[in-house]
């Protein structure tokens, strides 16, 4: 067996070091299978892996398996363990809204109830949601706690009690980005706002940190319990945003780590020095979202101050407070790059390598290249959190074989 990595590389001399190195470089050719795991209706088998459930939660580095679990938790938290009716009335709301432009309440119900009609025999409530939410954690040895649904905002919190020789661990898990009004103008509300208990210029995105306030009270109420058990905090996209605000109110000083999986920033570089739980960020080939909110937008106000002291122009001066207010987002924890790879015959990506913290010249040419063979497109496939999963999952197995 293979121990995690850590993305420090080993020392070697001589023939053995070319001979390790040559090794390194090609992967092992035999395909790894899928598991063949029975999970409630409704729900992706993210758990695909069985002897990479129980991973090493003794100490906070970067493991592989820890990685895999964490982004499979990250896809599950996307299945909508609040019921489907709840998630229809929110998309009934936006979309009375975009047709006629007002709030009628009568005419809302009447769409409500033609949309819910169609619909009815595909839904599940929330109390069937959360059990199979239940069910599924328990393939990984996880016991459900609760789960979180306020103001757009959704996460589940769940444990595995410490067994023999395997230390337990807590799970706080965020969803990403979905398709409403809500989970949009969180993302686009990025002027940058002091931290909620800042002692310094520690600054964060404003929309970030007004979802996670919806759910704060409930998660720290709930976080009172199991306190000898290692926190681990997750979430993909707006969800892995989340999750370092999450971490900076509750974990800060904590046993355990935060995983992100193509996180946007989340906040200046005053915000990012005050943490001291490990933060571990995974981004995959051309991602865009760890892209954004721009880290360029203060030097666009400078040039523009610059360009304004020689040819005055109207206007300009409140085009650069604006822009101030966006600027000084920087990304900050331990990186994880998963280069791109071609899909294997089994669903696993035999080609793939997970690099630590690759030099930005070096990224930019991947990243550019990838958008220009699939024409931009590779910007926004490369976000799908099942493709972090499978790739996390053929590399935590090759290494772990």
């Amino acid at each position: 067996m293979t121990n995690d990595s850590t993305g420090r590389p080993k020392k070697t001399s001589g023939k053995k070091s070319a001979a390790k190195k040559a090794v390194s470089k090609t992967p092992r050719a035999r395909s790894q299978p899928v598991a063949d795991i029975a999970v409630p209706p409704g729900i992706p088998n993210v758990f695909d892996a069985p002897d990479l459930l129980k991973p090493p939660v003794r100490r906070a580095a970067y493991s592989d398996r820890t990685a895999w679990l964490m982004a499979a938790l990250s896809e599950l938290a996307y299945f909508q363990f609040e019921g489907t009716q709840a998630g229809l009335e929110s998309l009934i709301t936006d979309i009375h809204g975009i047709v006629t432009g007002k709030t009628s309440e009568e005419s809302r119900k009447k769409l409500s109830q033609l949309v819910i009609g169609f619909l009815l025999k595909q839904q599940h409530t929330d109390t069937d949601a959360k059990e199979r939410l239940r069910e599924t954690l328990a393939i990984a040895g996880l016991t459900l706690d609760s789960v979180y649904n306020a103001a757009g905002t959704q996460a589940f919190l769940a444990h595995r009690d410490p067994e023999g020789d395997s230390t337990g661990m807590r799970v706080l898990v965020f969803r990403g980005t979905e398709m409403n009004m809500k989970d949009v103008w969180t993302d686009l509300d990025a002027t940058m706002v002091p931290a909620i208990g800042a002692i310094g210029d520690e600054k964060v995105h404003r929309g970030f940190q007004r979802a996670y306030e919806a759910i704060r009270a409930d998660v720290e109420k709930d976080l009172r319990d199991r306190q000898h058990l290692p926190l681990y905090i997750a979430g993909h996209s707006l969800g892995g945003a989340l999750a370092i605000v999450a971490t900076w109110f509750t974990a800060a000083n904590s046993l355990g780590a935060c995983y992100t999986f193509g996180g946007p920033r989340v906040g200046n570089l005053e915000f990012g020095e005050r943490f001291k739980t490990p933060i571990y960020r995974v981004v995959n080939a051309s991602d865009y979202v760890p892209r954004v909110p721009p880290n360029w937008v203060k030097h666009l106000a400078a040039l523009l101050r610059g360009l304004c002291r020689l040819v005055p122009v109207p206007g300009m001066d409140f085009l650069i407070r604006q822009l101030h207010r966006f600027s000084g987002y920087v990304h900050f924890g331990d990186m994880r790059y998963l280069r791109y790879s071609d899909m294997g015959a089994n669903g696993d990506y035999p080609m793939m390598r997970v690099i630590s913290n690759p030099a930005l010249s070096v990224r930019a040419g991947w990243v550019i290249r990838r958008w220009i063979s699939t024409r931009g497109k590779g910007g926004v496939e490369d976000h799908s959190i099942s493709i972090y999963r499978k790739k996390l999952r053929a590399f935590a197995v090759r290494r772990n074989s």
